[in-house]
């Protein structure tokens, strides 16, 4: 930038500032010139607060608007607070690799890598700072330092509190009492108006209290909160999936709560959810991150995203296993809480059926999701006795005894076709309708009949969900019973 164009944007900046009876403009004045007069992709303001030991972000144009009246940093923390600090620019050419940056999670973004932060002095005291950012690795050398500093020295006078400082604080404490509610209404929506901590891993959805799967109104009328939070300005679109975030195993779900390591859990989340989805949501809730993509966002996109939510927490861990339900459809406020119910059943679904480090739609779930709402649960398990208890205990006489379960289970694959079921299990077919005759006595049920085979299906789906090892019908385990 040449002396002339600089003189000619300080000469507007002087006027802004002693002309202007909208206070606001002039902050937009020094946030769209200054970024076009230096080339920088982002520009930033940070207020003093009350006290000056901290600093908020009051205006940016190209980090998130969520941050504005809510992003804190304490004077010394982070390149912005170290400038604060010691009331001197500093310049960092590589923000990822300098060790006074403060990650700010869901905030930041990796994009930007070089920063030149300032402060804004007013007759000794500190009024705020300003800063710029690039994309593009890029080291700012003296004379931008000086027009920066010159900006800062324009922009001070007017940012005194009897002025415009002390109007924008009102702001920051209106936008900071606005986010508060929209926190509470977040995490109130989430949990359906109960208190917190009350959700269990692995609790039957048919128990009282587990709500995605209930049948009659009340499943579907919308929460208090749900309903009280429009009128308040809530700031939760109308339209969001729920995805849930869950721990495959110990060291994932150290991850997740864990200090240092669930903070580049929820970072990496965080930007992975954001970069496809802007203005996603990324709520930590008691050893699972609960993620809300907005929409209009299809089901198919909901699912790529939950995707990379897991390539995204795999890479944060060193590999760690997660699994990422997913909830039925897109819904409000009110409905939030039922989503990540099923979401989470997704999730256990998948688990029951060892399908760990996937996404898991509901909208995916067969019959599964039926057989899960049994209530009370030790139904569940009548009914898996009742239909293979006898073929179950015949297979636990060891090694000698035809595996009938694996052979029932093979047959239902294939559509209860005996040569596909023989070449499925590696066996004769002649071997395969011994077995079949075999079943017939134990159970005293005509297998050819369309209604003890559904019922034979479900039952071998319900063993499946009650922890049962996984049968080998994929894999030819029988090839030297021929």
């Amino acid at each position: 930038m040449d002396t002339v164009r600089e003189l000619e944007y300080l000469q507007r900046l002087a006027l802004t500032a002693a002309q202007t009876l909208d206070p606001p403009s002039l902050v937009r004045l020094v946030i769209a010139e200054t970024t076009e007069a230096m080339g920088v992709d982002v520009c930033s303001v940070y207020l003093t607060e009350p006290g000056g030991r901290s600093l908020v972000r009051s205006a940016t144009n190209g980090l998130s608007q969520g941050g504005v009246g809510r992003v804190r940093l304490r004077v010394g923390e982070g390149v912005t607070g170290t400038t604060a600090a010691e009331r001197a620019p500093v310049v960092v050419d590589d923000v990822p690799g300098e060790p006074r940056f403060c990650w700010l999670a869901g905030v930041d973004q990796a994009r930007f890598v070089s920063i030149c932060s300032v402060p804004i002095i007013s007759a000794g005291r500190l009024v705020g700072v300003l800063n710029v950012q690039t994309e593009e690795p890029h080291h700012f050398n003296r004379d931008e330092v000086t027009f920066m500093a010159a900006i800062a020295a324009q922009l001070a006078g007017a940012l005194e509190p009897s002025g415009m400082q002390a109007r924008l604080e009102a702001q920051v404490r209106d936008l900071r009492s606005s986010e508060e509610v929209h926190r509470r209404f977040t995490d109130l929506a989430l949990t359906g108006g109960r208190r917190r901590g009350r959700l269990r891993g692995d609790r039957p959805p048919g128990r009282r209290g587990g709500g995605a799967l209930r049948s009659g109104r009340r499943a579907h009328r919308p929460s208090r909160p749900g309903r009280t939070a429009g009128p308040l300005g809530h700031r939760l679109r109308q339209d969001m999936w729920v995805l849930v975030l869950e721990a495959d195993e110990p060291a994932a779900a150290r991850a997740l709560v864990d200090g240092a390591s669930a903070e580049r859990v929820f970072r990496a989340v965080s930007e992975a959810a954001g970069s496809r989805h802007p203005g996603a949501i990324v709520v930590a809730r008691a050893g699972t991150l609960v993620i809300l993509v907005p929409g209009p966002t299809t089901a198919e996109e909901a699912e790529v995203c939950a995707r990379s939510v897991l390539v995204a927490a795999g890479g944060a861990t060193g590999g760690a296993s997660f699994s990422c339900g997913i909830g039925g459809r897109p819904g409000g406020p009110a409905e939030l809480h039922e989503l990540m119910e099923q979401a989470r059943l997704a999730v256990r679904v998948g688990r029951r059926l060892h399908r760990t480090g996937e996404a898991h739609p509901f909208r995916r779930l067969g019959v599964e999701r039926l057989l899960l709402a049994v209530a009370p649960a030790g139904s569940l398990a009548d009914f898996v006795e009742e239909w293979l208890g006898p073929l179950q205990r015949q297979e636990a006489r060891g090694r000698s005894a035809a595996p009938l379960v694996a052979t029932t289970e093979a047959l239902v694959s294939v559509s209860w076709s005996p040569r596909a079921a023989a070449r499925r299990r590696g066996v004769h077919v002649n071997t395969l309708l011994y077995r079949l005759q075999r079943a017939r006595e134990l159970t005293g049920r005509d297998l050819d009949d369309p209604d003890v085979r559904l019922a034979l299906a479900l039952a071998l789906r319900a063993r499946a969900l009650l922890g049962a090892p996984a049968s080998a019908v994929l894999a030819p385990v029988d090839a030297g019973r021929r």
